[in-house]
């Protein structure tokens, strides 16, 4: 095992747990399209963010700190792919859903916090800041208010901006 197969294998672990979490979204017979959007657009996160932990393997390897932050954000998405997933009790994924909104949005939000953070201390990865202070802010908005229409703004919002990163790898 190489010095950098090696710094991948935490990161890899948590990210491949926190998938397959989202995988059990899709699982059930009373499924809600709010949790499936969700899961759907984590899974999408975990995939673009791997792509860019590996383009951005020097930093990983040489830089300690960075490895850390690395591995946090990793803890941190796995943390709301667990939130997002219902248990196997958990018959009414809407209700389920609306149980842990706070928590979702709350969770993201701080998630595109450190990523903001990390744009500006560590890597310009050339993304215009605005876009990151726009999701921040929808998802600060998701915790406060209960209101589907701000979610389905926000998911598209957040669906578009993902899928023009992934385009653009």
């Amino acid at each position: 095992m190489n010095r950098e197969e090696f710094f991948l294998l935490i990161p890899a672990i948590i990210y491949g747990v926190a998938l397959v979490d989202l995988l059990k979204v899709y699982k059930g017979k009373y499924n809600y399209w709010e949790l499936t959007v969700w899961g759907t657009i984590m899974m999408l996160y975990i995939i673009i963010v791997w792509l860019e932990l590996f383009a951005k393997l020097e930093m990983v390897t040489t830089n300690k700190w960075f490895y850390l932050i690395s591995i946090f954000k990793a803890i941190l998405v796995a943390q709301i792919a667990a939130t997002i997933t219902p248990e196997e009790k958990d018959i009414d994924h809407k209700k389920y859903f609306l149980s842990v909104r706070k928590q979702v949005f709350g969770l993201i939000g701080t998630l595109t916090l450190i990523n903001l953070l990390l744009q500006e201390f560590f890597y310009n990865d050339e993304r215009p800041i605005l876009i990151r202070a726009l999701i921040i802010l929808l998802m600060f908005s998701n915790v406060i208010f209960n209101s589907v229409w701000l979610r389905v703004v926000t998911s598209v919002v957040i669906m578009g901006i993902l899928i023009q990163i992934f385009v653009n790898l």
